[in-house]
């Protein structure tokens, strides 16, 4: 539902550059004890240019918010400088 609303708000050129499921890297991968260790990420459901506010907009649609994904909100803040928006 929230896709077709910011389908619309493209069409209106309301925002621009509409991308879906974008990657952030939050912890890069690691050798810890001889094991290589997958890179953790956060993945956004939405991006795009706010044409109004003039800013880009990270934008997450959330039902339940739990404890991983308030550790990737605090580290998207701390390493990219991002507010997530929820929605």
């Amino acid at each position: 539902m929230r896709y077709s609303q910011l389908k619309l708000y493209e069409k209106g050129k309301l925002i621009t550059n509409l991308r879906l499921q974008v990657a952030y890297e939050l912890i890069p991968k690691l050798v810890i004890n001889g094991k290589a260790e997958r890179a953790i990420k956060y993945v956004a459901d939405f991006v795009y240019y706010d044409t109004v506010n003039k800013c880009e907009v990270v934008e997450d649609v959330k039902g339940f918010k739990d404890r991983v994904y308030l550790l990737k909100y605090r580290l998207m803040k701390l390493i990219h400088n991002i507010d997530i928006k929820e929605t």
